[in-house]
């Protein structure tokens, strides 16, 4: 019933959250930590991997921190709480990394039935296409979702990245890129979020 209830109570905001994530792309408006158990490393970067890594985004505010691909920046963005990881535009994208913390008391599993549903909702989503755990070098496990949008300028590819965070909350880490670029972007995001800590 406690799950019922939430689920009634924030799919707004749950749904509000997916969408600003999925569809946050136009160039002037761009815009889950471990929970207390004891966890493993995971496997190490590799050179290849260690190859695309920039400077390490801190957002005390959020609790979280990454390394930002090579050359990326960290900026405030419209309609996001905390800093952002922005690229240089390509094929007229501007690509972008940004978070989400969400407030959920329920476990992860039934989240990601609720974020997955709420997906399936939104007509300019394709829906979920790949979805594979995933796991930072700090051993934080979460989910690695790949949907795509439409809009008038063409496809857009996303990565979600979801991770149970302290307590009840959640954390959404949205990668987003033209579809030309996806192959690369796929690599250099899943590198960018092993590096991923959150607090």
């Amino acid at each position: 019933m406690r799950a019922h209830r939430w689920s009634m109570k924030n799919r707004r905001q749950l749904s509000a959250t997916l969408a600003v994530l999925a569809l946050a792309w136009w160039p002037g408006w761009v815009g889950c930590g471990p929970e207390s158990v004891p966890v493993l490393p995971g496997p190490p970067l590799n050179a290849n991997e260690l190859q695309y890594l920039g400077d390490r985004l801190n957002e005390p505010r959020g609790g979280f921190s990454f390394r930002m691909p090579l050359g990326w920046t960290a900026q405030a963005i419209v309609e996001s709480s905390y800093q952002a990881a922005v690229g240089p535009v390509f094929e007229g994208y501007l690509p972008h990394i940004r978070v989400s913390r969400e407030a959920a008391p329920l476990n992860f599993e039934f989240y990601l039935a609720e974020a997955r549903a709420e997906l399936a909702r939104q007509p300019e989503v394709s829906g979920v296409e790949e979805d594979s755990p995933f796991v930072t070098t700090a051993g934080v496990k979460g989910r690695r979702w790949v949907v795509y949008s439409f809009q008038s300028g063409g496809r857009i590819w996303h990565a979600h990245y979801l991770f149970p965070g302290p307590g009840e909350t959640k954390l959404v880490v949205s990668v987003s890129a033209s579809k030309q670029d996806a192959l690369r972007m796929a690599f250099v995001a899943d590198a960018c979020l092993k590096t991923l800590v959150i607090r």
